[in-house]
């Protein structure tokens, strides 16, 4: 990794933040927001790795990280049951699918039973 400071030539962040309006101050944040704005994009792009920022934006990469990944879990779950149903019917003849599906249904049930005996013998 080179030592030397990665920006754009038209990015000068050691200037003044831009003026806003006097009657509302500034939002949190304001004075950073183009360095902050840089810095994460050039993390999305791999030009600076996590290890090589303050803690404090390392935390705000992983939140922003899993709220982004929570947003959208129902639908992965959905597309890798998808991906599941139709890898089994594109690799197996109809024969062998409904033998899988119900080897997959015959031991979650025999699990399913085991834990709720389990539950009552206790």
């Amino acid at each position: 990794m080179s030592s030397k400071m990665r920006t754009r030539p038209d990015t000068d962040f050691r200037s003044a933040p831009l003026a806003l309006s006097s009657s509302r101050p500034a939002p949190i944040g304001a004075p950073v927001e183009n360095q902050l704005e840089h810095v994460l994009w050039q993390l999305v792009r791999g030009e600076v790795e996590l290890y090589e920022c303050t803690p404090a934006l390392a935390a705000l990469w992983h939140v922003a990280h899993a709220t982004g990944h929570a947003s959208r879990q129902a639908e992965i779950d959905r597309l890798k049951t998808e991906n599941d149903r139709l890898y089994l019917r594109a690799y197996n003849s109809p024969a062998q699918v409904a033998e899988i599906i119900q080897r997959r249904l015959d031991g979650h049930f025999e699990r399913e039973a085991a834990r709720f005996f389990e539950g009552v013998a206790a």
